[in-house]
């Protein structure tokens, strides 16, 4: 789960959910050419160079269906990976793990999640994973961008501390261009204030209100705010070698939400996407 700082931004349209393909990810039309090619190459390779491919033939192998597997979601594993003891090099036994942060949900019903990682060799890719069980388990209950982390340390005794950013709103701006009034407008974020934690169903159903206001087009984003909590600050420290605890991460504890309003003659929803700022 690792990436670069970006802001975190949330949109909604109106057309419904987007999925949008992968790098890399062949399209039907050119696994199907890929098909047709081997085919043919061993058609022509068991008979002769110049051998004729009968465009019939051709046509009924387009219209074959072709074999699919069914996709299934893969829902975060409660299981340490098999093979991750191969990705990175130095071990911690895991004696104990300690929470920071967390004010939602209690230390024994998140303790619980990694409970099976005490007595365990970890590498830091394992412990990375035990954070990503926690962060999946806050966003699985509706704060979508509260996180859990491994911070820079170096554990003397096995203990292994976890810190959660339980995300909250810091300032709530709009940028009316529109005619409608601001008051008309701010009446529909009036649920979201400075200093509530960013939970999925108020902030949807606020920006929904707001989109659904006649005769404007509304965009809305979620971006680190401006703070000096301790929480906010970047890290300097150095990683130690071949030290599976010194990982460095940082993320905003306050956001923004800032929401612009123009003029449209079709409305506009938003559409949530979840983004997770670290290093």
């Amino acid at each position: 789960m690792t990436s670069r700082s970006k802001p975190y931004f949330l949109a909604k349209t109106k057309s419904g959910n987007m999925h949008p393909r992968k790098s890399g990810t062949l399209h039907p039309v050119h696994m199907i050419s890929y098909a047709l090619l081997a085919i043919w190459t061993a058609q022509a390779g068991a008979a002769n160079p110049s051998v004729n491919i009968d465009s019939g033939q051709l046509l009924q192998e387009l219209k074959r269906p072709k074999p699919t597997t069914p996709i299934k979601d893969t829902p975060l594993t409660t299981e340490l990976p098999v093979d991750a003891t191969k990705q990175s090099g130095g071990t911690l036994l895991v004696q104990d793990i300690v929470l920071e942060g967390n004010t939602v949900f209690d230390n024994k019903t998140l303790l619980e999640l990694v409970a099976d990682a005490k007595g365990k060799e970890l590498n830091l890719d394992q412990l990375k994973e035990l954070a990503a069980r926690i962060t999946h388990y806050y966003q699985q209950h509706g704060y979508p961008i509260s996180l859990a982390y491994i911070p820079a340390q170096t554990p003397s005794d096995g203990t292994v501390k976890i810190n959660i950013i339980e995300t909250r709103f810091g300032e709530i701006t709009i940028n009316n261009q529109s005619s409608v009034k601001d008051k008309a407008l701010l009446a529909n974020l009036k649920p979201l204030q400075s200093g509530d934690l960013v939970r999925e169903d108020p902030l949807q159903r606020s920006l929904l209100l707001l989109s659904d206001t006649p005769g404007i087009a509304v965009h809305s984003v979620l971006r680190p705010g401006q703070t000096r909590e301790p929480q906010t600050c970047r890290s300097a420290r150095k990683p130690e070698r071949n030290s599976p605890a010194a990982y460095c991460l940082t993320t905003p504890a306050i956001i923004t939400l800032a929401v612009f309003a123009s003029e449209g003659r079709c409305r506009s929803t938003t559409r949530s996407t979840k983004a997770i700022n670290w290093w």
